[in-house]
């Protein structure tokens, strides 16, 4: 694939031969980061050169140079074969050596002569070499030159490592690969390659997936991309509509001329789906990584689908391609693994260039008004140019008379041709090619338009050669859109509307209705498709009950929205603002919560809509659901300075969010969050792209000048500040939301004095900790990025909020993140202060400030209510410490507690924070344990305690009698499994008697969700014993097997419970009683999988992997019984049956070999899973088998494979060369059908290659 032999370049001309090799000069080079500068050719082929071609001159030598042997190389170019003579007559012409190899043999360069014609074995080569030294042998320091002669087979082996350079070969050679392209102007087929590339310095580019910096300008975005490509495995997407501009910013990437870091162009290959590819890019990306070529794939006109195979097989470890996939379609198109870059339309500037240098007859004037009306698209300008006489002005014509120049072109008019294309343009794509069926499209769409179904099909292939339609396989549609947009408004104000809405929507089929739905979502300033929505949007319409949508109505109603913005509103209050709305929380909705938040969002985009958008956003913010995070980001990011997605004013979004901070608890948190967004000042990026069918949209608005975008954040904090002095029920909230945007909003917005009035205003109300702390870290680590008069008022402010009582030192020390004691360090580079020692010290000063309250028992009753609260920080290292010093400080264990006890009642359950109270029992039983046991005993009894017995009880340790606590705290069933999770740390359960343990593990086990948690308890009280003399304890053994057996195998589970599923099997397989034991195992997964549908029992190969393992007999004889139709599309891991030695496995076969071989040969992989080599096992297999003809006929069925990334053609073509081994097999029946199998793979490539090509997608 993409592979140059020697007589491809005996064929080139003189010509493309000495462009061959200055193109892998040039390639050596760009591959060695080397300047291409260094590289120079003379001019015409004919002229006089000096004896030197092409001339490679270095400023150092680079022992890494390869096919150019020194820093200063001269290569002297020949197309016919160069014997002795030939070589002499041209080095030394009249007997005279020429000059310009003296030269290179002064600077220690090297001459290499190369040739196309001549192919020398050694012994030529050596003679050919030797006249070459025999020409320079009187030339004084001739040692010091390298001399070199390359024959065509060592160009072929030059060009073969760049594949853009080996597919140029072919081209030159008039035997192009099929759909595939070297670096050449893509855009412009036919136009020369060093066409200038045009922008200016409004073009775009959009980066969806960086939080910041998201808009670039053109050369930004080059550079971006090209960053990307340049490292293997690096994938990008450009998006945008068609006719932008897209394959011209493709080919610009390999341009050194526009702006930096160029790629390489020797190891580009294009292709566009639209052509049919011999070979497919699947196979290209296949071949290339397994041959560990490097290559950058240009991949134009890319469906998605498409692009996820492509850029799944980029993402394997090794990977030496590099992917760019082109596609016209914007919506929601961001695959994982990618960067996403959008092209935005050009500037009329930009256009106004593109004219003059590609339309040289056309008027300035003229290219104004052409670059005016096309809106951005490059292609339309340029095709309505080309229609263009000399002399002919087109400056003052209506829009409407440009749309007809641009679709008559200068041909008489054809009406009927129009009159197909007005039709065609009501749907975004169409089947062109199906002619009947119920899925069929043309004949609805030649019914539209009063017209026979050859006549439409004759006038799509005129728009087609016209290029005012696109095909992808059977799919056709009109392009570019603003032409289609056009079109499908001239066919709506001649066509009837009934007749209209009666074809394409209730007659037509789901497809069909679906692009037509979308098509009417970009005509929203069409009166007539505002007419044929606004029913169905109704109550009674069929779109206008959301709760009630059946499969692809949801579809439909999105598509629709733009046309009535309004209305589409007014439907989803209908939905929304109702008590019963069960249908979003079905498991699958027909409309999902993230499609309608989605959607909500674009909607807000508009002022007039804004607050009722919103508030229906924020109802589903303020609600408990999966999706809670995803469709909080679509309501706060409205409130961004920048990137909102709106263009609501600021005072009306104020307004808004001053209505939540006065709501319910949950609105008032959505509030605070809001405001929060509000002053967000860094890392903002937007929600969505905003498309909204054809409407013009931004992202938003944002500030044009400094001083709007400091009032903006004035305006905002003012707002807090108000409710703070208020003491609102969300001042704390409020508080605390201003501590997180404090640092950007002093360093980067400055808004110094408003910052200092907060700090005042706060202050006054109650100490500030979190103001304080962020201070405290913001001269640490910013002093650097801020002026002296800015960092000496910090200074300031850090001397105010220090805290100035024990109280206040309490608030700032104890509620604070374990990860940023540091900041409370003098301030010090943070390089300098090590983590743990600085959790050192704060953790032993928290425990003294402990011993100080517990001295002042005002002041603990003042901060319980803080201390017992989760509150923002749960900071549980630094409370535990705190609750240390209060044991250690008190002069009554009992008087504290109670204390203790007292707030933790008194706050809200799920508030609720008992890390003061954990380290405090922890302290208490090191001083008095039996107050320990006392206080323990009391909090199984008092309800707003029990739930935290467990994590009381694993810090003071648990002996006889705390296994008892946590034994009836499981059995009262008052707490959550996960509360036990701290049983496994440390060795608190090595000395539990094990039938108490066993009794603890099975009360946990009952909880809701607690089997997980028992077997984590179970597993380590097994770890801590394993160093023991002598056997595991039988109970614990009869537990875990217990447990193994009544576990639910429904696939849930996360990697480390499969983990510990997967140790305790290994264990209590080992044991006497494990061959019955492993009998029921095997009895409990065979019936897991029918009855729960296990899916190949992915999570749990590792316990069956234990089971063959340890137990191979009886799980070869369960899952292989000859009575029983083993499961074996489960057993499809190679892994299971590699786990049993083979001589094991094979002695189990040998007990009945004529059943259990072919069975075991059914079950095992054929092939690894790269499918570029046999399975070890399956070859041993084979070999042991007396009849392996059977065998061979069981190994068949494992020929296709059932799962796989990328081509399929390509996974077959690889499965045929992993044959060879069979192929060549001394049992000539095995070579047999092994060749069989090698046709049956080809045929099978052949035809999928063939589907793959006929199915490049359609546009939607």
């Amino acid at each position: 694939m993409f592979i140059i032999n020697g007589s491809d370049i005996a064929s080139l001309d003189d010509v493309d031969l000495r462009a061959l090799v200055v193109q892998l000069c040039a390639a050596e080079l760009h591959a060695l980061g080397l300047p291409r500068s260094s590289l120079t050719a003379g001019g015409d082929q004919n002229a006089p050169d000096g004896g030197v071609d092409v001339r490679v001159e270095l400023p150092s030598g680079d022992a890494r140079l390869d096919f150019i042997p020194r820093s200063n190389t001269g290569f002297q170019v020949k197309k016919p074969d160069m014997p002795r003579g030939e070589i002499l007559n041209e080095m030394r012409p009249g007997g005279n050596l020429r000059p310009v190899i003296a030269e290179l043999a002064e600077q220690g360069g090297a001459y290499v002569i190369a040739c196309a014609s001549g192919s020398v074995a050694d012994s030529a080569l050596r003679d050919r070499r030797s006249a070459m030294r025999d020409a320079v042998a009187d030339l004084q320091g001739h040692d010091a030159l390298h001399l070199d002669f390359y024959d065509r087979e060592r160009l072929a082996a030059w060009a073969s490592q760049y594949p853009g350079v080996a597919v140029w070969v072919q081209k030159c050679l008039g035997r192009p690969i099929q759909g595939w392209q070297p670096y050449a102007n893509w855009s412009a087929p036919g136009e020369p390659v060093d066409a200038e590339y045009l922008w200016d310095d409004t073009s775009r580019l959009f980066d969806s997936r960086k939080t910041a910096e998201s808009e670039l300008t053109i050369i930004e975005g080059i550079d971006r991309i090209r960053d990307i490509l340049a490292k293997p495995g690096g994938v990008v997407r450009l998006i945008g509509l068609s006719g932008m501009g897209k394959t011209r910013l493709a080919q610009a990437l390999f341009d050194a001329r526009v702006g930096e870091r160029s790629l390489d162009p020797s190891i580009v290959v294009y292709t566009d789906t639209v052509q049919a590819q011999t070979p497919l890019p699947s196979e290209v990306i296949a071949h290339h990584n397994q041959e560990g070529k490097r290559v950058i794939v240009i991949v134009d006109n890319c469906k998605p689908d498409l692009h996820k195979t492509l850029a799944d097989a980029c993402k394997k470890e090794g990977v030496v391609v590099s992917l760019m996939t082109v596609e016209y379609d914007v919506r929601e198109d961001e695959p994982e693994h990618t960067e996403v870059i959008r092209l935005a339309p050009a500037s009329e500037d930009v256009l106004g260039m593109l004219l003059q240098q590609r339309a040289t007859h056309v008027t300035q004037q003229d290219r104004i008004r052409i670059a005016q009306w096309s809106e951005g698209n490059a292609r339309l300008a340029l095709a309505v140019a080309r229609t263009l006489r000399p002399g002919e002005s087109v400056a003052a014509w209506s829009d409407r008379e440009l749309f007809d120049r641009l679709f008559h072109q200068g041909r008489e008019e054809d009406t009927s041709l129009l009159r197909a294309a007005e039709v065609c343009s009501l749907v975004y794509s169409f089947d062109g090619e199906t002619d009947s069926g119920e899925h069929a499209e043309l004949p609805l769409l030649a019914e539209l338009a009063g017209m026979s179904l050859d006549e439409l099909y004759g006038h799509v292939q005129e728009l087609l050669a016209r290029e005012l339609a696109q095909q992808r396989g059977k799919w056709r549609a009109v392009l570019p859109q603003v032409l289609a947009i056009h079109l499908a408004k001239r066919a709506l104000e001649q066509l009837r509307p009934n007749r209209v809405f009666r074809i394409l929507f209730e007659t037509a089929p789901p497809r069909l209705r679906q692009s037509f739905t979308r098509r009417l979502g970009h005509l929203h300033d069409s009166e007539r498709a505002r007419a044929i929505v606004k029913p169905l949007l109704q109550p009674d319409g069929m779109l206008g009950d959301v709760s009630a949508f059946e499969p692809d109505d949801a579809t439909l109603f999105q598509n629709l929205a733009p046309v009535l913005p309004s209305e589409t509103l007014a439907a989803l209050e209908r939905g929304l603002l109702v008590s019963d709305r069960a249908w979003l929380d079905k498991p699958y909705p027909f409309f999902s919560v993230q499609d309608v938040s989605i959607l909500l969002h674009a909607l807000a985009y508009d002022p007039e809509l804004f607050d009722r958008a919103a508030r229906l956003l924020a109802k589903l913010t303020t609600e408990k659901t999966s999706s809670a995070n995803a469709i909080g980001q679509d309501f706060y990011s409205l409130f961004y300075h920048r990137y909102s997605g709106t263009h609501a004013t600021q005072r009306q979004r104020i307004s808004f969010i001053e209505e939540l901070l006065k709501g319910t608890v949950a609105e008032a948190v959505c509030g605070v969050r809001a405001l929060g967004a509000m002053l967000a000042v860094r890392d903002l990026s937007p929600a969505h792209s905003y498309e909204f069918g054809a409407w013009p949209r931004d992202y938003g608005w944002r500030p044009h000048d400094r001083e709007e975008y400091m009032n903006w954040f004035r305006n905002a904090l003012a707002l807090a500040l108000q409710h703070i002095q208020s003491d609102s029920p969300v001042a704390d909230s409020l508080c605390e939301m201003l501590a997180s945007q404090f640092r950007d909003l002093w360093v980067n917005a400055q808004i110094h004095d408003e910052l200092e009035h907060a700090v005042e205003v706060i202050s006054r109300r109650r100490y500030w900790a979190s103001g304080w702390q962020v201070v405290r870290m913001m001269l640490n680590q910013d002093s650097d990025l801020m002026d002296s008069d800015a960092l000496a008022r910090l200074k300031a402010l850090d001397a105010c909020l220090k805290p100035k009582n024990l109280a206040e030192e309490v608030r700032a020390y104890v509620f604070i993140d374990a990860t940023d004691v540091r900041r409370f360090a003098d301030p010090v580079p943070e390089s300098d202060v090590r983590l743990s020692d600085a959790y050192d010290n704060h953790s032993e000063y928290v425990r003294t400030l402990g011993i100080a309250v517990a001295k002042e028992s005002e002041i603990l009753s003042e901060l319980l209510g803080d201390l017992s609260s989760s509150g923002v920080h749960e900071s549980q290292p630094s409370r535990s410490f705190f609750g240390q010093g209060l044991a250690e400080g008190a002069a009554s264990l009992t008087a504290i507690w109670d204390m203790l006890v007292k707030g933790v009642a008194a706050t809200p359950v799920a508030e609720r924070n008992a890390s003061v109270s954990v380290g405090f029992l922890a302290q208490a039983a090191d001083i008095d344990p039996n107050a320990a046991h006392t206080f323990l005993d009391g909090a199984i009894e008092n309800p707003a305690l029990k739930a935290f017995v467990p994590l009381f009880q694993s810090a003071v340790g648990v002996d006889s009698r705390g296994v008892e606590r946590l034994i009836q705290v499981a059995v009262d069933s008052e707490v959550e499994a996960w509360n036990y999770v701290n049983l496994t740390f440390g060795r608190g359960l090595k000395n539990t008697p094990p039938d108490r343990l066993v009794a603890l593990v099975e009360a946990v086990a009952a909880l809701p969700k607690g089997q997980d948690v028992a077997l984590k308890i179970l597993l380590w009280k097994l770890y801590l014993t394993k160093d023991d003399y002598g056997p595991r304890d039988k109970a614990l053994i009869e537990c875990g097997r217990r447990m193994l057996l009544k576990y639910p195998y429904d696939g849930h589970q996360n990697i480390r419970t499969s983990h510990d599923l997967k140790e305790i099997a290994s264990i209590c397989l080992k044991d006497s009683g494990g061959e019955n034991f492993a009998e029921k195992l095997c009895e409990t997964f065979l019936e897991a999988i029918p009855v729960r549908h296990l899916f190949s029992l992915s999570r749990y190969m590792k316990i069956l992997e234990q089971i063959f393992l340890l137990q191979p007999h009886v799980a070869l004889t369960a899952f292989f019984h000859e009575k029983r139709e083993a499961p074996l599309h489960y057993i499809n891991e190679k892994t299971v049956l590699d786990a049993i030695p083979l001589e094991t496995l094979l002695g189990w076969i040998n007990e009945q070999p004529e059943q259990r071989f072919p069975k075991v040969a059914t079950a095992i992989q054929l092939f690894e899973k790269d499918h570029q080599s046999l399975n070890p096992r399956a070859l041993e297999l084979l070999e042991a088998a007396p009849d392996k003809q059977t065998i061979m006929a069981r190994f068949e069925r494992r020929l296709r494979p059932s799962v796989w990334a990328g081509s399929l053609a390509g996974v077959y073509g690889m499965r045929k060369q992993a044959l060879a081994p069979l192929l060549t097999h001394e049992d000539t029946a095995v070579a047999s059908v092994a060749a069989t199998w090698s046709r049956k793979l080809d045929e099978w490539a052949q035809t999928a290659r063939e589907s793959e090509r006929k199915d490049p997608g359609s546009f939607e």
